[in-house]
């Protein structure tokens, strides 16, 4: 995932939240290609 990813120029967790929100994958897979953000200080 992580060398198409880098084809396309962009992070391998925006892949991953694509495939996932056009339930092509579960939510439960490949969540350790995803960057956690913590928005809070």
């Amino acid at each position: 995932m992580t060398t198409f990813a880098d084809e396309l120029g962009i992070a391998p967790s925006i892949v991953v939240g694509r495939l996932q929100r056009e339930e092509l994958i579960p939510f439960s897979h490949m969540n350790d290609l995803k960057t956690r953000l913590d928005w809070t200080e």
